[in-house]
């Protein structure tokens, strides 16, 4: 669990008094954008991280590979 998603409310049942708080992903704002470039057959994280500063996302690889993980689909054989 990241360090910076913990925050010691010092209070509660859950995990000690620790609450894990969650912000909206940097990626957010492109994914309907991804997921178009996904069904166009684009597949590749390198490829699709060379294309999404052009539109303003500041997105790391490892972010863009980490979303593409849960969301790409894999062709059945």
């Amino acid at each position: 669990m990241p360090r910076r998603a913990i925050v010691d409310r010092g209070e509660g049942d859950h995990a000690g008094g620790l609450v894990v708080g969650s912000r909206p992903s940097v990626l957010a704002p492109f994914h309907a954008y991804l997921r178009h470039r996904l069904t166009d057959g684009v597949h590749e994280t390198a490829d699709l991280h060379a294309e999404i500063p052009a539109y303003g996302c500041q997105g790391s690889l490892r972010m863009l590979r980490d979303w593409l993980t849960t969301n790409r689909t894999r062709p059945t054989l």
